[in-house]
């Protein structure tokens, strides 16, 4: 977050710059700190794209959108990680499959 920055505010900015999209931010979904002596707190936001083209910012080599069951390993950092698989976990479970006889 920017000096006088409002959290949402916080995270249209760094999609935007990290993406090219400009966001709707929906909730705030967690809140958690990385631990092991790293003094912040992250905070995840659900949200959908309003405008702009996916287009990778400095810190990003490409944007993707992927389905749950083909989410990359990658994921650069495991608090990351955690979220995702926990989102989908409680909001947005894979459907089982069907057995057909």
């Amino acid at each position: 977050m920017e000096n006088g920055e409002q959290p949402e505010d916080s995270a249209r900015r760094e999609v935007l710059e990290e993406t090219g999209l400009e966001i709707e931010v929906s909730k705030l979904v967690h809140a958690a700190s990385p631990g092991r002596g790293i003094n912040v707190v992250i905070l995840f936001y659900l949200a959908k794209p309003a405008t702009g083209a996916p287009t990778p910012g400095d810190d990003a080599s490409e944007v993707r959108v992927f389905r749950q069951d083909e989410l990359p390993d990658n994921v650069a950092f495991e608090l990351h990680r955690q979220m995702i698989r926990q989102w989908f976990e409680t909001n947005a479970p894979l459907a089982k499959p069907t057995r057909l006889e």
